[in-house]
């Protein structure tokens, strides 16, 4: 019957279309890479089922650009990277650092990074440059210590990813220190009505005329 026709298209149409499950597992893929996957797949497939050429080399690019976003994310995880904190005891409102260093081994340099440092339930993040080879470079990162708390800094996450943001791959290095952020210690100063005083006075050896009084009447 014809009137099945466009609804047949629809279920071919969706059973090759990937699941949001089948999508999780591209965990290079951002979000927006996830669309572009989408959006690519749904235009191939509906400019040959239609045979609209505009709409298959539409979704032809972008999934060419999509493949070419991935080589991005490529590469060995950041063994050169180290994470400290200092100092790792501190009053509220005093300066503590997350220090990020970079060094590069003898043999051969290391391309710009973006290191992100979780903070509780924040993050934080900082770049690093190129570095050339038996080089290193460091940068810092200011912690929150506006009140009490025990910040748990770490560990040091990589991210590889494409300058379109299609595709990223996150690579954890390193611990996770703690700063302890300890509240002010105001010391109250003395009061006059907190001192000892002695009510008999200074002990003197002269005698008073009250005493020799005292002492006649015997």
């Amino acid at each position: 019957m014809p009137s099945q026709q466009p609804t047949s298209r629809t279920q071919r149409l969706l059973a090759v279309l990937p699941s949001p499950v089948a999508l999780r597992r591209f965990s290079l893929l951002t979000g927006l890479g996830r669309w572009v996957l989408v959006a690519g797949v749904l235009a191939t497939i509906v400019g040959l089922l239609g045979g609209w050429w505009e709409l298959i080399g539409l979704g032809l690019s972008l999934l060419a650009v999509l493949l070419i976003s991935l080589p991005w994310t490529i590469g060995r995880g950041p063994d050169h990277i180290s994470l400290s904190v200092d100092p790792a005891h501190v009053t509220v409102g005093q300066l503590s650092l997350a220090r990020v260093i970079s060094l590069a081994p003898a043999h051969r340099g290391v391309r710009a990074l973006r290191i992100e440092i979780p903070v509780n339930s924040g993050l934080g993040a900082v770049d690093l440059p190129a570095v050339k080879r038996g080089q290193a470079v460091r940068r810092e990162l200011e912690l929150p210590t506006e009140r009490r708390a025990v910040l748990k800094v770490g560990p040091a996450r990589a991210v590889r990813s494409d300058p379109l943001g299609l595709a990223r791959r996150r690579v954890a290095t390193g611990d996770v220190h703690q700063v302890f952020v300890r509240p002010k210690i105001i010391r109250v100063p003395l009061v006059g009505s907190g001192r000892l005083r002695d009510l008999e006075g200074l002990p003197t050896t002269d005698l008073s005329p009250a005493d020799m009084a005292f002492y006649a009447l015997r």
